[in-house]
C-alpha cells in the first residue's frame, strides 16, 4: 500500500511537473506571435494538454487566432461562435482564473465590434488589476508584459 501510494505521487508530481513546463512554453509562444506560424505551433503545442483549463484557453485563444487567415466569412463565423462559447464555458468553470480571464479579455478587445463579443471586457479586465497581486511573481510579469504589449499595439495600430 505504501508502495502504491509513494507511486501515485511521484506520478502526480511528475504530471504536475510537466504541464507547468507545458504551460511556461506555451506563455512564450504566445507571448512571440507575430503571425499565422507562431500561432500554428501555439495550436500544436496546446492540443495535447487539453484536460488542463488554462491550456486549453490557449487552444481555443489560437483556433480564434487563426481566423485571421481564413477566407470563408460564413465558417469563420461559425468557429468564432463555438470557440468563444468555449472560452466563456472555461471561464464559468474557473471564475478565478486571472489567466483565462486575460485571454477572453484579449480576444473581445480584438473582435470586431459587430460580433459583440464585448461584453465582459470591462468586468475582465477589473478582475485582472484587482487580484493580480495574488499570483505568482513570474505570471503576474507575464500579464503585465502582455497588456502593456497589447495596449502598444492597439495605440499604434488603429481598427
Amino acid at each position: 500500500m505504501k508502495i502504491y501510494l509513494f507511486s501515485l505521487t511521484i506520478f502526480i508530481s511528475v504530471t504536475c511537473f510537466c504541464q507547468e513546463n507545458k504551460l511556461i512554453e506555451i506563455r512564450s509562444c504566445f507571448k512571440s506571435i507575430e503571425g499565422a506560424n507562431e500561432i500554428k505551433e501555439l495550436i500544436s503545442l496546446s492540443k495535447n494538454s487539453l484536460d488542463h483549463p488554462v491550456i486549453l484557453a490557449y487552444y481555443f485563444t489560437g483556433k480564434l487566432m487563426m481566423l485571421d487567415y481564413s477566407n470563408n466569412p460564413f465558417e469563420k463565423y461559425k468557429i468564432f461562435k463555438t470557440k468563444t462559447k468555449q472560452i466563456d464555458s472555461i471561464i464559468n468553470t474557473n471564475k478565478k482564473n486571472i489567466e483565462v480571464r486575460l485571454l477572453r479579455y484579449v480576444l473581445q478587445k480584438n473582435s470586431p465590434y459587430f460580433l459583440k463579443y464585448n461584453s465582459d471586457l470591462r468586468n475582465d479586465i477589473n478582475y485582472i488589476k484587482s487580484n493580480l497581486y495574488k499570483e505568482n511573481e513570474n505570471l503576474q510579469s507575464y500579464i503585465e508584459t502582455l497588456l502593456i504589449q497589447f495596449n502598444n499595439e492597439r495605440s499604434s495600430n488603429p481598427s
